[in-house]
């Protein structure tokens, strides 16, 4: 495919970028991302989002990761590999990328949903503590995935101790209300409600 005679925009080198993914024409589709980089300011976030998804969908977790990638770009491959079941390779990936990366917060959480997601609580657990231990402060995200794995193990009491280290909200506190039903913990999540229709401690929802 030549289209070095044509002038289209980024939109559309986009949308010929996404075809050539579907149709797993990668070599193709690297000439054009190697166009739109020659004619400068033709590359964006939608660019990285689609050559990664297509990349982490043909199982080509390698090709994608050839990729230069500024922190937005990165996040975007670790949230492919993680849609696609690829946690330990994004994990991986994550431990071995430059430091402004690791200091990110939402990449933290990007990895430790994609651990809770797939249901693997020892890893969850493990990612946690790395966390913990690191330099980025656990955000509500973080807490809620979290908290939604504890309760999903049925461990309400455990879910309830950590709902104190930060101000829970709506989905937070409707996450152990329904944790504490499915243990038929009735009374404790009628009391839960209770504080939730006072407010009390609840960050509503906007």
């Amino acid at each position: 495919m030549d289209i070095s005679r044509y002038s289209p925009n980024t939109e559309s080198f986009n949308e010929i970028l996404d075809i050539l993914g579907r149709m797993k024409h990668f070599d193709e589709l690297n000439k054009v991302l190697d166009e739109m980089s020659k004619r400068g300011n033709f590359v964006n976030e939608k660019t990285y989002g689609i050559v990664i998804n297509r990349y982490a969908a043909a199982q080509r977790v390698e090709d994608a990761e050839d990729l230069e990638l500024d922190l937005i770009a990165f996040q975007t491959l670790v949230v492919c590999l993680c849609r696609y079941k690829h946690v330990k390779e994004a994990e991986f990936l994550f431990f071995n990328e430059i430091i402004e990366f690791k200091d990110n917060i939402k990449t933290h959480n990007i990895i430790l949903n994609g651990w809770c997601v797939l249901g693997n609580s020892q890893e969850a657990k493990w990612f946690w503590n790395d966390i913990v231990t690191s330099k980025c402060k656990p955000d509500k995200f973080t807490y809620g995935t979290v908290i939604k794995l504890l309760c999903k193990s049925g461990k309400i009491s455990r879910a309830t101790m950590l709902e104190k280290w930060c101000k829970p909200n709506v989905a937070i506190c409707n996450c152990i209300i329904d944790g504490l039903c499915f243990k038929k913990s009735i009374l404790d999540a009628l009391e839960k409600n209770l504080k939730f229709e006072k407010g009390e401690g609840i960050k509503k929802n906007k």
